[in-house]
This record gives structure tokens, sequence and C-alpha cells, in this order.
């Protein structure tokens, strides 16, 4: 009896073969670029050291997968929206709600710090001037405990201030180009700000902000910018039928007012054109000299305040 041929056979297992390496590849890939994706990231929060992995983008994804909040008072660096490198280190530390008994008054405060002196620090008292305090300068904080300080109290100050009028131009079309609506005087108002003044052994801290309320509107002030004149000058080679077109084609002049006023700068060696803003009027003198340039007459333009 004849042997079979053994080839396909051979196919058959490295067919096998085949499909028994893709899936392995698949999750050793999928396994090494998970790890390539990890970055070693150390995390510092209130003084507390750790080394984390993480495939978080910006600091506040890497926060939160690790359980770490944040509030408006705490401080994290870098910033929740930079992005997490290979290496970096992330600060945060949390602020401490903390009230300061001044007399009477309760002033609550959120303290960036370790203990009572950082607090004094944070209400801007000078802990040397306020060694008295309770419970003593270097006792930790804890969260909403109460730090007495003796011989002070609370000073409210208001003040009355103006405010100074905005402004603002308008355009109005009825005017001339370049010009703007009329001068309106605007008026200031007025506004009550009340201040806090921490008072300790007869030192005052920096005053605090602590309302502020608009007694009167300020008026806005409405203005046009300055104008100017373009003045076309006489000579005597520029031709007449020459200083009426100019006048028609760049100044927007009707036959009729231009053969005036080109009459003016005939008779008088000089005729205004319009006003304008210094802008446009620069604009308007340099058409006028490429315009003359053009046509080989000498003719000028000049510009004077309005």
């Amino acid at each position: 009896m004849d042997a079979r041929p053994t080839w396909p056979t051979r196919r058959s297992k490295t067919q096998h073969l085949i499909a028994a390496f893709v899936p392995a590849a698949i999750v050793v890939f999928s396994i090494t670029g998970f790890v390539w994706a990890q970055k070693d990231v150390r995390l510092v929060v209130d003084g507390k050291s750790r080394t984390t992995q993480t495939q978080a983008s910006d600091v506040a994804e890497l926060l939160a997968d690790a359980g770490v909040s944040v509030g408006a008072s705490d401080i994290v660096a870098p910033a929740p929206s930079a992005k997490v490198l290979p290496g970096m280190t992330v600060v945060v530390r949390h602020s401490v709600p903390v009230t300061l008994q001044l007399g009477r008054r309760r002033v609550p405060l959120q303290v960036i710090g370790e203990n009572v002196a950082d607090a004094l620090v944070a209400a801007g008292l000078d802990p040397a001037d306020n060694t008295g305090v309770q419970p003593p300068l270097g006792a930790p904080l804890r969260p909403r405990m109460t730090v007495k300080v003796p011989d002070a109290f609370v000073r409210i100050v208001r003040q009355d201030a103006a405010i100074s009028p905005a402004v603002h131009k308008t355009k109005d079309p009825t005017l001339k180009q370049g010009a703007k609506q009329v001068v309106s005087p605007g008026e200031p108002g007025r506004v009550v700000r009340v201040f806090s003044v921490m008072v300790a052994n007869g030192v005052e801290t920096t005053p605090v902000l602590t309302a502020e309320s608009v007694v009167e509107k300020p008026k806005a002030v409405t203005k046009r910018p300055k104008l100017y004149h373009v003045v076309l000058l006489n000579d005597d080679y520029t031709t007449m039928e020459f200083v009426v077109h100019v006048l028609e084609s760049v100044f927007d002049k009707g036959p009729a007012e231009s053969y005036r006023i080109m009459m003016e700068v005939h008779t008088r060696g000089r005729g205004v054109c319009g006003a304008f803003t210094y802008e446009v009027a620069e604009t308007k003198v340099a058409t006028v000299h490429d315009m003359a340039q053009s046509e080989g007459f000498p003719l000028r333009a000049g510009i004077e305040e309005a």
C-alpha cells in the first residue's frame, strides 16, 4: 500500500499554533500596554508622602483616583488642570476650619498651617504680639477648634467713595464721516464700603472688605474723538476741473459744493473739505497727494484742528 502524504497534517498543526499564538499575543500586548501607560507619581497630602501608579491624564483625575478630595480653600500644586508626568510630585495642603474668638466676636477662618500661630498669621495678627492666646501658639490645629485672643476686638469701618463714570463712544450716522456723537457729560456715582479691622494689643490689621453697596450708579460719559479739517491749498498749475474731481471722488461732495470749495481755493488760497478724525484726515490727504502726483499736478492738502 502506498504511504499517504504528510503535508496536510503539518499545515493543520501550523494553523493550530497560529490560532493559539494570536490570543496570547493580544493578552501580552494588552498587559504591556497597560504597564507602559502607568506613571509613577509621588503624592504628598498634608505632609504624608506616598508613591502611586496612575493612568490619570491630569492632577484632578489623579486625586480623584487616589481618593483625595480638595476644596476651594485647599492648596494643590501643580494646579488640578496640570498634566500628569512620570516622576512628578503633587502636593496637597488641606485647610483647617478654625474659629477666632476676638472678645464677643467669632471670626471663622480656613487656615493652611499646623499650629495656632499659623491661625493668627492667617488672620493678619502677629503671633509675637499675642503670646497669651489660648490654646498656646504651638498647639496643633484641629478642625473646628476655637482660638481665644485676649485684648482683641473687631472694629467696623464705613467708607464712602466715588465711582468714576465710564467713558464710551457711540457713532451717529447723521454726522460727517469720522465724527461721533456729541460729548455728553457724565456724573460720578457713590459706593459705600464696609471694612472689618482686627485690633489686638492696640495693633490694627489690614482692613478686610466685608460689604459693598452702590448707593448711586454713575452716568457714563459719551465722547467723540477730536476732529480735524482737511484743507486744499491753491497753486498756479492745478486745473479747476481736477480740484472738482478730487472733491467729488475723495470727499464725496456733490457738483455744486465741489465747485464752491474749488472757488474758495482759487480765490482765497485754501478751502476746507470737511472735518474728520486724525486717522481719516491723514488717509484723505495721502489720497489727494497720490491722485495729484499720478496726474502730474502739484496740488497739496493739509490738516488743521477743527
